[in-house]
């Protein structure tokens, strides 16, 4: 692989005790899997009410020095926290995801070996594996915007949630075009990307990590979105 920078952004909220361990481990992981790479490492607190307090951030401070971490004090979003990073990002690639690395280092690795291959936008699509183990409320909730997008929307990629994906700086920039601060940013910004004749959009299959476990999401929270697409 190419001898490259790339930022990696975590958006975080109300996360849960000892997150910080995870992150540390990870990153660590990724500095051995990438030796090509220098990572720069951005978190974003969305607004938490906890899990930001100052033992924290020194954490996380003294085993990443060169971290980033930015924050504002009322939650925001995914998609606000995701935009407030990007637009500082100086990197030509930059991948996202949750603070618990939910998808296996593998999974990324192929996301930013398919950037460095020339692609401008990758989007991570996810296998039967990966449903089977969400709650049936957000199954449920992930079969209608997966329908809505190949049949109604006519997309090419009707995956669009997966929390992972990775843009180059033409990426980036429609990125930065995007809206929507809460669940369906990530729908809004591959739509756009793949409406972008000049841009080159990717997918690739990735798996989850063994150990992850998902909560259920609330119905108010599927009508909020819902009415966001109006």
């Amino acid at each position: 692989m190419i001898k490259t920078d790339i930022d990696l952004i975590l958006p975080v909220y109300n996360p849960d005790k000892d997150w910080e361990l995870t992150v540390v481990s990870k990153y660590n992981e990724l500095q051995i899997l990438w030796k090509h790479a220098d990572i720069h490492l951005y978190v974003v607190n969305d607004g938490s009410a906890r899990g930001f307090e100052k033992v924290v951030t020194d954490y996380i401070r003294q085993n990443i020095p060169d971290v980033y971490i930015l924050g504002y004090p009322v939650n925001r979003g995914k998609g606000f926290a995701l935009r407030t990073a990007a637009s500082v990002c100086r990197s030509g690639y930059i991948l996202y995801t949750d603070h618990d690395f939910p998808y296996t280092l593998e999974s990324m690795s192929r996301v930013l070996d398919m950037l460095q291959r020339g692609s401008d936008v990758v989007v991570s699509t996810r296998d039967k594996t990966y449903y089977d183990s969400l709650p049936l409320s957000r199954r449920m909730v992930s079969r209608f915007v997966r329908g809505c997008n190949r049949y109604l929307l006519r997309m090419k990629y009707a995956d669009t949630q997966a929390g992972l994906k990775g843009f180059s700086r033409k990426g980036r920039s429609v990125f930065l075009s995007t809206r929507i601060n809460t669940y369906l940013f990530d729908w809004e910004f591959v739509y756009k990307a793949s409406h972008r004749p000049d841009l080159t959009v990717r997918d690739v299959p990735v798996k989850l990590r063994e150990e992850v476990r998902f909560s259920a999401f609330g119905i108010g929270i599927y009508w909020r979105e819902l009415k966001r697409l109006r």
